[in-house]
């Protein structure tokens, strides 16, 4: 069995060798797993975009999700939008503007 990171790192290492441009979208990125992928993924893919999107529930600490955001927010390569899964159309919407971009 392989780990998220492990099917990850393959599938990046797949697309370099393509020499494809890439984004990454992860939802729930204020929480514990999100976060730390995404602060992962800025880190090891500089040249990648990271869109992270969160609904920022009170299941927990939602000081420590913003100060989670924030940390996010460092790297050039993060863009956040507080969005809830549910919303289908906040989501298309961020869909079509970062594809744009």
């Amino acid at each position: 069995m392989h780990s998220l990171f492990e099917i990850l790192k393959e599938s990046v290492q797949n697309n370099k060798r393509k020499k494809l441009n890439m984004n990454f979208l992860i939802s729930g990125c204020a929480g514990f797993i999100g976060y730390h992928i995404s602060d992962y993924l800025c880190k090891k893919y500089k040249k990648s975009k990271i869109i992270g999107f969160d609904n920022l529930n009170n299941f927990y600490s939602i000081k420590l999700k913003k100060k989670r955001i924030s940390n996010l927010r460092k790297n050039r390569n993060f863009f956040f939008r507080k969005i809830d899964l549910n919303d289908t159309r906040s989501l298309s919407n961020l869909f079509k503007k970062k594809k744009s971009k």
